[in-house]
């Protein structure tokens, strides 16, 4: 729940009746009033309940959620702790402002979420990540609205070993194929880097209007710079999709001695959503300004 609507809606509400005010959830994020009230032993009275003592939650379900879902997320919902992210390059504290917020009913944005054939004749881009092994191959698929990004459909399929399935990529490039054909994406983009490079190929024979990236740190810094300036301005609306706001909070960054940055993503998460979403914001924005692909060496 938005945090304006507890201070601005729910507090005055119990201003006349000295009622009472429970705050239920799974922690996320520091950023929130529900986090001050749970620091405040003084003035609130504070509960928290892990699952592992649930007796109907079993040590092999919990095992299970860690290893499909990792570290972070499994402590989040799990152990129902706050997680600290000082070093997130997309900390929750800029996510969440720019998560969507319903103002109308019927809302547009979620209706259009949740039925892609809306879609179709708009202008809309594509950003691929193929991930690799123990990871995620994502997509994530943008708007061109005015001077917003809206995020319109995210997915992202876990990839075990590639041994045991060759033919993952294959399968997942020709899904991309299959939406392109009913939606007519306007471009997109893949991260061609490693084993990037056939399946850029394999989507060139399809026919998509496809660009490949070398994701290097300059690269990688441009689109994760592009990405946070379009969070601050306001730019970008994001679905309340945790596996897409998980997989950009959890991309971590260092300064390098010459002043530019370094990437990396804390253990046992995935950030294979995030990079999809920056790839389609950067073919989606250079399209749009006349500008051709930045392809790394």
């Amino acid at each position: 729940m938005p945090e304006d609507v507890i201070g601005n809606v729910v507090y005055p509400m119990l201003a006349t009746t000295d009622g009472w005010l429970w705050m239920l959830t799974s922690p996320w994020g520091k950023d929130h009033i529900t986090y001050r009230a749970f620091m405040d032993v003084e003035n609130w009275s504070i509960y928290h309940f892990p699952s592992s003592i649930s007796p109907k939650i079993t040590q092999k379900w919990l095992d299970e959620y860690k290893h499909m879902n990792g570290e972070e997320r499994f402590r989040m919902e799990c152990l129902a702790e706050f997680i600290d992210d000082v070093k997130s390059y997309f900390p929750m504290t800029l996510l969440r402002k720019c998560v969507h917020v319903c103002e109308d009913l019927p809302c547009e944005f979620c209706r259009v979420y949740n039925n892609l054939g809306e879609l179709v004749n708009r202008a809309l881009f594509l950003g691929y990540d193929p991930g690799g092994r123990d990871s995620y191959a994502a997509d994530v698929i943008l708007e061109k609205l005015r001077e917003r990004f809206p995020v319109r459909a995210c997915n992202q399929e876990k990839i075990e070993t590639t041994e045991e399935d060759p033919r993952f990529y294959t399968r997942y490039t020709v899904k991309i194929s299959d939406k392109h054909k009913a939606l007519r994406f306007t471009k997109v983009g893949v991260d061609q880097t490693g084993l990037g490079g056939p399946i850029l190929g394999h989507m060139q024979e399809l026919g998509l209007p496809v660009e490949g990236l070398k994701l290097t740190n300059p690269v990688k810094e441009d689109l994760a710079s592009r990405m946070k300036i379009a969070l601050e301005q306001g730019k970008m609306e994001l679905p309340n999709d945790l596996a897409l706001l998980n997989s950009l909070n959890c991309i971590e960054f260092e300064r390098t001695r010459a002043g530019g940055f370094t990437f990396s993503h804390r253990s046992g998460t995935y950030d294979d959503l995030g990079w999809a979403a920056m790839i389609a914001l950067k073919v989606a924005a250079e399209y749009i300004e006349g500008g051709g692909i930045v392809v790394g060496a």
